[in-house]
């Protein structure tokens, strides 16, 4: 049988499931989010591999969030769209795996002169992320290295 439950309607009882309002009107929840934006917004901005671009596709602008990945060799590659670092290092017979791009369109910076280069899973990823099509040769081409780097080291 089906059967519903209610919350009490006696507001003197601690209710688990209410914000609790602070002096300031904002509720702890509001406030922990708050707080964890401005200590990503630090972060990302401490960081010289990161950096956004605004683009516009059909009279709407998006904000490209990006982490590239440092040029010196052995250095551990860089997922271009999450900022993780990956298991494989810059230069090594691995880096065949990733589909790599070159971006010239990063803003300059002073900490940053250096061109920067984008590591990604598979092209289709690139397109998701940068908002653009990459040409069905260089899909092909890529898949082939890929499969082949694959088949050397799987």
């Amino acid at each position: 049988m089906y059967h519903e439950e209610y919350l009490p309607d006696d507001a003197s009882l601690d209710n688990e499931y209410t914000n609790v309002e602070n002096d300031d009107g904002t509720s702890d929840l509001d406030s922990f989010v708050n707080e964890e934006r401005k200590i990503t917004k630090e972060y990302k901005r401490m960081d010289k591999h990161y950096y956004s671009l605004d683009y516009r596709l059909k009279g709407k602008t998006y904000k490209i969030e990006s982490y590239s990945t440092p040029l010196l060799s052995n250095g551990f590659i860089r997922h271009a769209s999450s900022g993780m670092s990956l298991e494989h290092r810059v230069g090594s017979k691995y880096s065949d795996l990733y589909f790599i791009v070159a971006d010239g369109t990063a803003p300059p910076s002073k900490e940053y002169l250096e061109p920067r280069k984008l590591y990604y899973n598979s092209p289709e990823e690139f397109e998701r992320h940068r908002l653009v099509r990459v040409p069905q040769p260089i899909k092909e081409a890529w898949n082939e290295k890929q499969m082949r780097a694959r088949a050397k080291f799987c």
